[in-house]
């Protein structure tokens, strides 16, 4: 799943490996403080 969502942002303009990662790495982190959301994670499956 990491790997999938790394390269769905890195297709966003301007968006680069290490970036793409960063964005990750935010996305589960507020998914373990906030709760998981298996809607949010699912849409993002291609």
């Amino acid at each position: 799943m990491i790997e999938t969502l790394n390269k769905a942002f890195c297709t966003l303009p301007g968006v680069g490996k290490k970036t793409a990662q960063r964005f990750v790495y935010h996305l589960l982190e507020l998914t373990e403080r906030h709760g998981y959301d298996p809607t949010l994670l699912n849409s993002l499956k291609p």
